[in-house]
Formats: C-alpha cells, sequence, structure tokens
C-alpha cells in the first residue's frame, strides 16, 4: 500500500478510518476526493500530506470557503480542481488559496459569490500561477484586466 501514488476517494464521511491513514501512503501525489456529505468535516480529517501535489473535490456537500483553510496541508499543492455546483465561493475562499504559494494552476469550476477587488488582489498575489480557469466568476472587465496584469505569465480563462 505505501507505493500508491494516486488515491480517489468517492463518498468519504467523517469518522472514515481511511482518512488518517492516508499518511502512510508515503508515494501519495494526487488525491481526488468527491461526493462527501460532509465536506468541512472530511477535508478537516485530512492528515498533513507532505507529496501530494495535485487535489481535485467534486461534488461535495455543503462545500464553503472556510473549507479550504484544510488544503493548507497540502505543502506541495501545485494544481487544485474544485467542482462543486452546490458551493458558493468568494473572497475569503481566495484568502485561503492565497497560502498556497506553489500552486501553479487553479481551475475553479463552482458559483462564486461577489468577488471584490480585495480577493481578486489575494488572488493577483499568487505569482507562482501559470493557469486559471474559473466558471461562474462574477467580477467586472476591470477586474480580470487588473488581475491579467498582475500575473503576466498566467493564462486566465473565464467560463
Amino acid at each position: 500500500m505505501p507505493q500508491i501514488e494516486s488515491l480517489s476517494l468517492w463518498e468519504p464521511q467523517p469518522g472514515d478510518i481511511g482518512l488518517e491513514s492516508l499518511t502512510a501512503l508515503s508515494k501519495l501525489n494526487s488525491l481526488f476526493v468527491a461526493n462527501s456529505n460532509n465536506a468541512d468535516e472530511v477535508l478537516g480529517a485530512l492528515p498533513e500530506l507532505p507529496l501530494v501535489e495535485s487535489f481535485v473535490i467534486q461534488d461535495c456537500v455543503g462545500f464553503v470557503d472556510e473549507d479550504l483553510r484544510h488544503l493548507q496541508r497540502l505543502p506541495r499543492l501545485k494544481y487544485l480542481d474544485i467542482v462543486c455546483r452546490n458551493a458558493s465561493l468568494g473572497d475569503t475562499a481566495l484568502e485561503h488559496l492565497s497560502h498556497l504559494d506553489r500552486l501553479e494552476t487553479l481551475a475553479l469550476r463552482t458559483p462564486w459569490k461577489n468577488v471584490t477587488d480585495e480577493g481578486l488582489a489575494k488572488l493577483a498575489a499568487m505569482t507562482s500561477l501559470k493557469t486559471i480557469m474559473v466558471l461562474g466568476f462574477q467580477c467586472s472587465p476591470g477586474q480580470l484586466q487588473r488581475l491579467q496584469k498582475a500575473l503576466p505569465n498566467c493564462a486566465i480563462t473565464v467560463l
């Protein structure tokens, strides 16, 4: 089992024995979590995973801005894809993401609340970003222009 490099967790629940056991997967570098009924408790139960570079979270119930604070347990994270149609994220989510200083690719395919200039400034400070793809991102064309100017080497796609 320690040789596993990629793992998908379908419908993990708070208290699942397997979540704490992930630390034994010494080569784990890719993690996919889908269809949890309690995003905060499941993400909160994840141990520190120092080698994980790719993380996808999909369709987790109750996914909110504050849940992203748990991603700091993934210090080498380079690729993050959030696909949660029932979520509504905003500036606080961008604040938590701004602490992921190795992040290169950010795909946010989830509805967004009002994103302010302050929230976008947090994103603009993430100079390691090379690709941003967002869906349902409600901000002005001027805000996007300022973001692109702040991150000239980053491809930004808004769908």
